[in-house]
Formats: C-alpha cells, structure tokens, sequence
C-alpha cells in the first residue's frame, strides 16, 4: 500500500504538471487576483518591515562611505599590509552589511509572492551573518580577527578550484598548478604569513580563532559554525531558527513540503507564513543596524561610545521593530478571521482557480480560454466561493 507522503507527493507533481498546461493568461489572472489578496491581508504588515529595512539601508550606506576611498570606489589590497579605508572592522560589517541588505530583500520579495518556504531558507543565510558579524565585533582581538576574515578569501578561492579541476580541460587544470605553484599566490602568501598556524587557518573557520585553546590547552584545529554560535549567543548552540531554516533549506521531506502539511502540498504561492519571514527576518536587520553604529561610533576602532545621534537611531530601530510586530500580529489576526469566515474554504485565489483549472482539465471541460478564468475570479471576489 501506498504510503501518504508518497501519495501527496505524487498529487503535487501531477497539479504541477497541470500548471504548465493551463497557458499564461490564466495564470497571470490567478496572480493578479493573488497579489491583491496579498496585499489586502499583509500589506500593512509589509509596510512597517520596509519602513525598517529601508532605514537599515541608510544606516549601512553611512558606513559604506567611510570604507570607500578618495575616489568613492571600494577595494582592499589585502597584499600591502595596509589598512584599507575605515579599518578592516568597518570592512568587515560593511560586507555582512551588503549580505544582509541582498538577502532580506530577496526574502521580502519572496514572502510577497507567496513563497514563503524558500524565503524561510533565507533565514538561514541571515542568521550566519549575523554570528560572522558579531564573532568580529565581540571579539577582543577584533581588529585582527577581521583582517584574517578577509585573507580567508584566499582558502576559499583555493578550494573552489581544487573542486573544479575534475571538470577542467588539461590546459585549464595546468593554468591553476601554475598559480598554486607561483611564491607570490594568494594561498602561499598566506602560509608564509601564518606559518605554523596554516594548518587551523585553512579550515572552514579558520579565519575565526586565532590561537584559541580549549580546557586543556590544545588549540581548536576545526572551529565550526556552532562554535561561532555558542560564542555570540552566549548559549549552548545555534538558534532553533537556523535548525528549521536549515529543513526548508536542503531537499528532506521537510524542505519539500514547506509549510505544507500531510493533509496538502501546495504548490501555487499561499498567504501561509509571512508572519514568520517577518519576524525571523527583523532581528537580524536590527542587530546590523545597531552593529553598524556601534562600529561607526567607536574611536579609531576600539573605544565605544555612542553619541546622542547614533543613540537616536539606535531607539528608532527598536520602536520600527515591534510596531512591526504589533502590525504582523494585527494582519495574523485578520488572516485567522478570513479562515473562519465563508471565504476560509480556499487559502487563496490563486490555489482555488488552480484547483479549479485542474478539475476542469480532469473533466474535459476546460476550453483553455481566459474568460472562464476570469468568470471564476470574478465569482470569487463575490464571495461565492470555489470549488467544493
């Protein structure tokens, strides 16, 4: 017998063999129509996330003119020895910072399309700057830790080659023995500069403890992201949120069905989980942002001390913060009233007009044009409801 997982899973593949056949103008009215139900439930909700990040961005682009040179244009020359512009910490949440402005970005325009289990992905990706950021700044040793975080450029450029060499040509495989075996190279560079420390330095994150030592006083020869979390976190490991992103993340049962259930796999966008994007996305905006002044308002990068401005931004981050959460509760609250009312039946338009495309595919009634689409939107929209 058939087990129920399989099951489902065969019943998505087969609506999405459907969505292909069911041609673009129906599609696009079913997106139409799921957009404004979006925006309807979430959009106030969407709004105070933006009015945050959107003040992040201007907080991060402050520190970003301090690590420009004289010409405006960003570039370390990590052979020189010489601090580049702002200091290797400003450098070094500068670049979280251009990660974390990329990546909730993407997984706010992910979260307004519907797509909330891979904008649920992006947490993970977030929730790593954030330990990256804070192991530089927190560190006694700051200024060195983020001037080896970027000589570790070069480990990890060395690797990407050592894993494509397989798949090169002869002369192309020749070209990067060449390089590897040039004194001037990155890689070599760096054994000569770390000498005995190469074998720690080369590791995943290498970059992170320098000369750190355990209980017993051996030094710590693979530090790993956990360490990286206990260190930030003051805990025992990583957050639950990185555990849950990381299942949305990888293709487990659990990544494949989303924020689905085993009662239904959906496969069209749903207004299911935007609470959750937002609120998981928030802190780490907010952490970069306090970060960011905090690293702008030190004194050749080692004293702290906020001035009334930055103490300012600082309070406007957390009040946007939870008047965010007080509108993602606000719109949680409206969404949950819609599922119990008459219009509860579908989870949105755009799944109830794919169900309904698909049933009349499996009935041979569907003539594949726009105008019964439209109809049923439009039937929709007068709160009659979709297929029972």
């Amino acid at each position: 017998m058939t087990s129920k997982p399989t099951r489902l899973l065969e019943q998505a593949h087969a609506e999405l063999d459907v969505l292909w056949r069911a041609g673009k103008p129906g599609l696009r009215a079913a997106e139409a129509a799921f957009r404004g139900e979006m925006d309807e439930y979430w959009g106030p909700a969407f709004e105070r996330f933006e009015e945050l990040f959107y003040f992040y961005v201007d907080i991060a682009e402050m520190l970003s003119r301090q690590c420009h040179n004289e010409n405006g244009l960003w570039a370390i020359d990590l052979t020189s020895g010489v601090p580049p512009p702002g200091g290797w910490l400003s450098q070094a949440v500068h670049v979280t910072n251009m990660k974390t402005v990329r990546t909730s970005l993407a997984a706010l325009q992910l979260a307004k399309a519907g797509m909330c289990n891979d904008a649920y992905a992006l947490c993970r990706v977030l929730y790593e700057v954030y330990l990256v950021r804070g192991f530089i700044v927190q560190h006694m040793d700051a200024l060195l830790v983020a001037q080896r975080y970027f000589d570790h450029v070069a480990v990890t450029e060395e690797r990407t080659k050592r894993s494509m060499e397989p798949w090169l040509s002869e002369e192309e495989r020749a070209s990067i023995r060449d390089e590897r075996n040039d004194p001037g190279s990155g890689i070599n560079r760096l054994k000569q500069k770390y000498g005995s420390e190469w074998t720690y330095f080369r590791k995943d994150y290498g970059w992170a403890f320098p000369n750190r030592e355990d209980r017993n006083g051996t030094i710590v020869a693979s530090p790993n992201l956990e360490d990286l979390a206990r260190f930030v976190t003051k805990s025992g490991g990583h957050h639950y949120v990185y555990r849950k992103a990381s299942q949305q993340l990888h293709a487990s049962v659990a990544g494949t069905l989303g924020f689905g259930s085993w009662d239904e796999v959906p496969i069209a966008p749903v207004l299911r989980g935007v609470d959750t994007i937002l609120r998981y996305v928030a802190p780490w905006i907010r952490d970069a942002g306090f970060t960011s002044l905090e690293v702008m308002a030190r004194d050749d990068e080692q004293a702290l001390g906020l001035e009334e401005a930055d103490q300012a931004c600082v309070d406007l981050l957390a009040k946007l913060t939870d008047e965010l959460d007080d509108a993602v509760e606000d719109c949680r609250r409206r969404v949950r009233e819609r599922q119990k009312s008459d219009l509860g039946k579908r989870d949105n338009m755009y799944e109830t007009l794919r169900r309904e495309k698909l049933l009349g595919i499996r009935r041979g009634q569907d003539d594949g044009t726009e105008s019964g689409w439209e109809a049923l939107s439009e039937s929709l929209r007068r709160g009659e409801g979709g297929p029972s």
